[in-house]
């Protein structure tokens, strides 16, 4: 499917192809950024989610995809998958303070704190960091600590938040 909506689209009359499309994510190339109107009404509510797919993995002129989880190179993969488990333990955290148990009904955040406790250390399982590996010269999805992560570990951390 097209995007029928131009929500993706940089082109304009002036504009000209860049020299080499990005593989390299950054924050203004990400699904989030190219899809959400913080400034009026966002067209993604109305694209089904075949679309926005296809969307996502097509990209535009500047770069190949808008988001890592749609690169054919695994470790490319994880590194959308240490993004996600990032921005959710920062979302866990934000929740966990005091500014959220004001601004939102008790009774949601109780059961959003819930599903929170869960999840929490399968999402620090799966925050591989943004490490740079000699072999490869790029991010890759490694921990921090620059052991590895045992793979058993990884897979369960990825079933529990998939479920």
């Amino acid at each position: 499917m097209a995007d029928d909506t131009g929500m993706f689209s940089l082109a304009s009359p002036t504009s000209e192809a860049p020299a080499a499309m990005r593989m390299k994510l950054k924050n203004y190339d990400l699904v989030a950024a190219q899809a959400l109107n913080s400034m009026g009404v966002s067209r993604i509510e109305s694209i089904t989610l075949e679309a926005l797919r296809d969307v996502v993995m097509a990209g535009n002129k500047a770069t190949r995809y808008f988001s890592e989880f749609a690169d054919a190179d695994p470790s490319r993969r994880g590194v959308a998958i240490s993004r996600l488990a990032q921005v959710m333990l920062l979302f866990i955290e934000r929740m966990e303070s005091d500014i959220a148990s004001k601004v939102l009904n008790n009774t949601v955040r109780d059961k959003a704190m819930a599903e929170a406790a869960k999840l929490k250390p399968h999402f620090a399982t799966l925050d591989g960091g943004m490490n740079a590996t000699t072999e490869s010269k790029t991010l890759k999805w490694a921990p921090v600590s620059g052991k590895p992560k045992n793979q058993d570990d990884i897979s369960a951390a990825a079933d529990a938040v998939y479920d």
